[in-house]
This record gives C-alpha cells, structure tokens and sequence, in this order.
C-alpha cells in the first residue's frame, strides 16, 4: 500500500509551472502586439521606418540584410514557441502528479512534448549560433541559453530515458490490468 504523503513540494512546482506557462502567453501577447504596433508605424509613418529599421539592426547585433533579420526573428519566435510547448508540458504532467496519475499514456504525450520541445530548442539553439557566426552578429540576441551543448545533450538524452522508463511503466500497468 502506498503512504499518502503531503503534496507540498508538488503544490509548489505547480504553481511555480503555472506561473511560467502564464509568462509566457503575456510574452508572447506582449511580442505580437509589439510587432502589430511598429508594423501600423512602419506603414502610417514614412518618417518613422528609418528609426525603426535601425532599432531593429541595432537589437540583431548589427546586420543589414533583411533576410538575416527576418531569419532571426523566425528563430526567436520558434524557442519561444518550443519553450511553451516544455512548459506548458511540465504544467500538465505536474497536474496529473497532483492527482495521482502516474503511469498513464496522457502523462507519456506530456514527455513526448517535453522531448520535442527541448531537442528543438538545441537544433534551434545551433541553428542560431550557425547564423551568428556567418553573419557576424551577437548570438546571444537569437538564442536562448541553455548552456553547453554537451550538457544540453545530456539532459536530452536523460529526459529520453525517462520518457522509455515511462513507457516501460506504462507497458506493465496495462498488462497488470489485463491480468486483474
């Protein structure tokens, strides 16, 4: 039988998960408006293109070439996104804790967009620091700082094994259940 224990650790990281999911929908609000307002100033206001184009290249590091610019902004928007996706996925994997789903295919989806989320943010983190050293722009404006990439690998590689341990888990409890 298992001990029913107090839940305040998991209450914690709940609402510490909460709060970042909530962060991040208002940043990704925040940016959209942003990017919504300079385009009506950008079209409304002729004298106003030329400060916001410097804006823009000052905020890149420096490069002029529109396609340099708009491939950074694509970036950026793509780790916010695959940031969400790992935070919005710990939100509802520490939600079925909370309640006492363990080894369940929901919880194993959760895993799968951690995995998905955090492995495109390495691929995403390296794709920018190819365009960074191309074009000779500051690295640190289009990537997200994870650390290294061999310690991003490596936890990579641990949350993989997790999501087989998971797997695993789940394979057993299923047939545990046909068995009862």
């Amino acid at each position: 039988m298992i001990k029913k224990q107090p839940n305040t650790f998991i209450n914690f990281l709940y609402v510490i998960s909460l709060l970042s999911v909530a962060s991040l929908l208002i940043a990704m609000g925040t940016l959209a408006l942003v990017f919504v307002i300079a385009g009506i100033v950008y079209l409304l206001i002729p004298s106003a293109r030329t400060g916001i184009f410097r804006d823009i290249i000052s905020g890149i590091g420096g490069s002029t070439n529109i396609w340099v610019i708009c491939l950074s902004f694509a970036l950026l928007l793509i780790i916010l996104g695959l940031i969400t996706l790992v935070s919005f996925s710990v939100f509802k994997l520490i939600a079925n804790v909370r309640r006492n789903i363990y080894f369940k295919p929901i919880n194993l989806k959760y895993i799968q967009g951690i995995l998905w989320g955090y492995g495109g943010i390495i691929l995403t983190n390296y794709c920018s620091g190819v365009l960074a050293d191309t074009y000779n722009i500051n690295s640190s404006s289009i990537s997200s700082d994870q650390g290294g990439d061999g310690t991003s690998l490596l936890i990579w590689f641990a949350l993989y094994v997790i999501y087989v341990m998971f797997k695993y888990g789940i394979d057993l409890q299923e047939d545990s259940d046909k068995i009862v």
